[in-house]
């Protein structure tokens, strides 16, 4: 019981560290001032995300569906894992080159990006829930420690699982804090999209995400690799 008291603590003393950057208003200006270049690609990319995952959530959750379509329903269900990287990842590429393409949305089925873009949001889908199973902060905490593992694997296409998780894990040391607090900004934002049906979603997702590069591409600058 005492181990599990100071793995508690030193989990949550980590998290509390803040190693400031920028403000959480500058990296939402700066995100915003990246989509001024045109928001159009990045919306339809989250569209089609979106239309396939209601597409495929309708066929896994059709308990009248034979075996077969239950099975090709889990196997689009499985496909969503690197569909879901490609969308988060050709957020990088926008920042980066003003510009992005649809078909960015499914880097993640090429190679040298799969099986790794399957297996790097699995792992850490895995070890955020090990952790939630301590308790629910800690999870939350891990979750936080991994966020970056996907652009690490854009940038390092040759690093393993492992190494990409354990490299976010380094660039998120004391920076945990701070972009919880960056997520939590968007959460006015989140309402008023719930409030258009969902339609809001198209552009606060880029917006989020957008933020988040930027959130990383400045970890990188200060945490430069060892």
């Amino acid at each position: 019981m005492r181990q599990r008291h100071l793995v508690l603590i030193h989990l949550f003393s980590n998290f509390i560290i803040i190693k400031t950057m920028d403000s959480i208003s500058a990296y939402k200006n700066r995100a915003l001032a990246s989509l001024d270049k045109g928001w159009s690609t990045p919306v339809i990319c989250t569209l089609i995300y979106y239309i396939i995952t209601f597409v495929v959530a309708g066929v896994m959750g059709n308990k009248d569906s034979s075996v077969v379509r239950q099975t090709v329903g889990f196997l689009f269900y499985l496909g969503l894992i690197p569909l879901g990287w490609s969308l988060q990842v050709l957020f990088l590429e926008y920042v980066r080159e003003g510009r992005t393409q649809v078909n960015s949305l499914f880097l993640g089925f090429k190679k040298p990006w799969l099986p790794k873009s399957f297996l790097i949001p699995f792992l850490v889908g895995i070890y955020t829930v090990l952790w939630t199973l301590l308790l629910i902060i800690p999870g939350i905490i891990k979750a936080y420690s991994y966020a970056m593992a996907p652009y690490v694997f854009k940038d390092n296409p040759e690093i393993s699982c492992d190494d990409a998780i354990k490299e976010s894990m380094r660039l998120m040391d004391g920076h945990k804090l701070q972009l919880f607090l960056l997520d939590l900004s968007f959460i006015g934002w989140v309402i008023l999209a719930s409030l258009t049906l969902g339609i809001g979603f198209l552009w606060l997702v880029p917006y989020w995400q957008t933020t988040r590069v930027h959130f990383y591409e400045d970890l990188k600058k200060e945490m430069p690799a060892a």
